[in-house]
């Protein structure tokens, strides 16, 4: 009975032991997980300075230059409508001159 009682006594100090193991693995987990928690805020803060400083100012930049080139090419927009203008008006004066070369030509001929 005593030999019972004794190896009852020992599994029951081996499955304390193994408790004892399993609850320090879970403290040195806990402590790994808290340790990652403030390394990931750090990491937060970082990327959220990042966006605000570098990265904002880079979006900015790159609006500024979009504005500029929808400035540039309205300006270059109206410059070739106007030269539109300009050759529709060039050609409707060469075509009356045409028409004006050919009349005065059949006038010399019959004169």
């Amino acid at each position: 009975m005593e030999d019972k009682m004794f190896e009852l006594m020992e599994k029951m100090y081996i499955e304390l032991q193994g408790l004892k193991k399993g609850q320090e693995e879970l403290r040195v987990g806990q402590e790994e997980l808290r340790v990652g928690q403030e390394e990931l805020r750090i990491d937060v803060r970082k990327l959220g300075a990042k966006v605000d400083g570098e990265i904002t100012d880079t979006i900015q930049a790159l609006l500024d230059g979009y504005k500029q080139n929808a400035e540039k090419i309205e300006s270059i927009d109206s410059k070739v409508d106007q030269l539109r203008i300009d050759v529709n008006n060039i050609s409707m004066k060469t075509n009356y001159n045409d028409n004006r070369l050919i009349e005065l030509t059949r006038r010399f001929k019959n004169a």
